[in-house]
């Protein structure tokens, strides 16, 4: 919560971890107050904003795993949440939350293969780099 007591807005959540994520800006104890209310507000993120802050935490990973334990849970969170709302998102956000997920090194079976059964009509509009990106996480994390 901010000083004045109310809940950060998801806009802004994914703002800010985005700005860190392309800066490369590591502040841990940062990361784990933006951490924290996202994992409890996941189901208000629109689907941009949700596959923002997903990105911005999987590519921080990547350089630094250390710090970014603290977004686990809303790795969890938005494997629940996601495979209810597919239809809520384009194609290019669910190639970023797979991408995501596989940076981050968190696995979740149904969520990836909801997505990808979702995905499977859409395939033909995809780029190269989305279909790269798709093909990356899976093999990384293992689905078939």
């Amino acid at each position: 919560a901010s000083a004045s007591g109310t809940k950060p807005s998801s806009q802004a959540l994914a703002n800010i971890t985005w700005a860190m994520a392309t800066l490369n800006i590591i502040d841990e104890p940062l990361l784990k107050a933006i951490a924290t209310p996202a994992q409890s507000q996941v189901e208000t993120f629109k689907p941009f904003e949700l596959s923002t802050i997903l990105w911005s935490f999987g590519k921080m990973n990547l350089a630094n795993p250390e710090y970014c334990g603290c977004a686990t849970q809303l790795f969890e969170a938005a494997a629940s949440v996601v495979p209810r709302s597919l239809e809520e998102f384009t194609l290019r956000c669910l190639v970023t939350i797979t991408w995501a997920f596989a940076a981050f090194r968190h696995k979740e079976e149904h969520l990836l293969q909801a997505i990808g059964d979702h995905l499977i009509s859409q395939v033909h509009t995809a780029n190269c780099g989305e279909l790269a990106n798709i093909a990356w996480a899976y093999v990384l994390l293992q689905v078939h």
